[in-house]
């Protein structure tokens, strides 16, 4: 994982590196909501209503820019009369199984290098707009069964491509997207899954 977690951090400065010298660039936050998917649904079963993503991107070309994002999105949900295998959960938990009423979390930090492409141009009110990020998920996964509290913190490398629109609102965009969220084995920590969909404000600076 060390690798991980330096190629994290390297895409992460040039990121900013380059958003710091941008005079042509776009900021943006957004409310976040996610729904599991896979590995992530069977141990957090419920849809997430926390989160939120901070953007920040250059416009190295007038429909294309590169940037960096970063947030948290928090999953939690209480689980009543299962069997849980620790060792699906946390490597260094393989032999131990627990069972009765369970309440499980995941907290995902992801922190993305990524680039997009923009339909349209700079005085369309609407531009679609599509890309990926390239980074890294910061997974915390805890369990808590009646006194015992079993914990474990994971980088995982990982991917999420995106999809969404700006509308032009004035001096701001109003801002809407969907993004795949992707992390990559750690090793015996189960991948990261799930679809965030998010509702936010862009501002823009040409």
């Amino acid at each position: 994982m060390k690798k991980y977690i330096i190629l994290a951090a390297v895409l992460l400065g040039l990121g900013v590196a380059q958003v710091s010298r941008a005079q042509s660039n776009l900021t943006a936050i957004s409310y976040e909501v996610s729904l599991p998917l896979s590995d992530t649904k069977n141990f957090t079963n419920k849809t997430s209503f926390i989160g939120f993503m901070f953007d920040t991107r250059r416009f190295v070309q007038p429909n294309t820019t590169v940037g960096v994002s970063l947030g948290l999105h928090v999953f939690d949900d209480k689980v009543n009369d299962e069997v849980l295998s620790l060792g699906d959960v946390f490597g260094n938990e393989r032999n131990v199984d627990i069972w009765g009423t369970q309440y499980r979390y995941i907290n995902s930090w992801p922190l993305m290098l990524n680039s997009f492409y923009y339909f349209g141009n700079r005085r369309s009110t609407v531009r679609p707009y599509l890309g990926t990020g390239v980074g890294a998920y910061i997974a915390r996964r805890r369990v808590d069964a009646g006194l015992s509290t079993f914990a474990e913190t994971k980088w995982q490398f990982g991917f999420s491509p995106e999809l969404g629109l700006l509308y032009e609102m004035g001096e701001m965009n109003l801002l809407l997207k969907a993004t795949y969220n992707y992390g990559l084995k750690a090793g015996n920590a189960p991948a990261l899954s799930y679809v965030t969909f998010g509702l936010g404000f862009a501002w823009t600076g040409y």
